[in-house]
């Protein structure tokens, strides 16, 4: 529409932009640091949609009973029947109701009584009733957990995943298990931890407030139209 040409290899070409780097996540989040490019400005977790409403029977089995720690591995990696298994025998020890996100053939075909499965559901509006968050610790996942302030248990695959659940730990808002190492043993013991921890507690209220306070989408607009206002941009020839 403009008349630009398109964009191609974004992460080769664009990634160490001289004009502006855009970090969508906040520098309580992930500090910055001597190294990186001076270009660099950090926004806040830049979070778009998941917003939808419940489905009304999702949102009626919430409402029926104490608040259950959501089960996720995300859409990249969606899970597998060893990492749901271990995930309700986890549930079961802390006697605590289960929601599994992902897809049927990954999960038992008959759930215990307390225990229900779903392809999706908008994390805006789930994490805010349920106890405790266990996922791949995804940047916007963990963006969600925080800004429900629940504790989160980081059980990460692969990219930047690894890196964003030790900052769970970091924060105190969470605590980390690589994927390799997920069994239903260790997955309680970590969320015994994390549910009755006075300290994880206020870590997670802290991250509430600290979402709360942030103004992403602001911050973003604004560090662009600065970065425009200083790049000489050639007139399109609109002929």
């Amino acid at each position: 529409e403009w008349g630009l040409p398109p964009v191609r290899r974004i992460m080769r070409e664009w990634s160490l932009s001289p004009d502006l780097v855009l970090g969508l996540f906040p520098p309580w989040f992930g500090p910055p640091q001597p190294d990186w490019p001076s270009t660099v400005r950090l926004s806040g977790f830049a979070m778009l949609g998941d917003e939808a409403p419940l489905d009304p029977a999702l949102e009626g089995w919430l409402d029926d009973g104490p608040a259950p720690i959501v089960f996720t591995r995300g859409a990249a990696h969606p899970g597998n029947r060893a990492f749901f298994e271990a995930a309700l025998e986890a549930a079961d020890a802390l006697d605590s109701r289960s929601l599994l996100i992902g897809p049927g053939d990954a999960v038992p075909p008959r759930l215990p009584d307390g225990a229900r499965r779903i392809d999706y559901a908008p994390f805006g509006r789930l994490l805010d009733q349920s106890a405790a968050l266990v996922s791949h610790a995804g940047a916007g996942t963990c963006a969600h957990a925080f800004r429900a302030g629940i504790p989160h248990l980081g059980v990460p695959v692969a990219f930047d995943q690894l890196d964003n659940a030790t900052r769970l730990d970091d924060l105190g808002a969470g605590t980390c298990l690589p994927a390799t190492r997920f069994t239903a043993a260790r997955s309680t013991r970590r969320l015994e931890r994390l549910l009755s921890s006075t300290d994880v507690r206020e870590a997670c209220a802290l991250a509430r407030e600290r979402m709360q306070a942030d103004r992403p989408l602001v911050a973003v607009c604004d560090q662009i139209l600065e970065a425009s206002s200083e790049v000489a941009v050639e007139p399109v020839d609109e002929a």
